[in-house]
């Protein structure tokens, strides 16, 4: 539901683990499109999984629930 955020991990196999990649500092959650709309985009919640196929999901490694925001301004 909330971002999570944390600027002081630096070694990188503790942020791939907590963060999903090593060069990564967060991960996201739903506030992401509330601060976004604060500084005047507009959003909407897709879910490509709905559309897509399987082979697409796989290809995009997209997770099962993962919602895309799109933006507009």
């Amino acid at each position: 539901d909330k971002t999570y955020e944390d600027k002081s991990i630096t070694y990188p196999k503790e942020r791939a683990r907590l963060f999903g990649q090593y060069d990564h500092l967060r991960v996201y959650g739903q506030d992401y499109f509330l601060k976004l709309e604060s500084v005047g985009f507009s959003s909407k919640n897709v879910q490509l999984q709905k559309i897509l196929t399987t082979e697409e999901i796989n290809r995009y490694a997209l997770p099962k629930k993962e919602q895309i925001p799109v933006m507009l301004k």
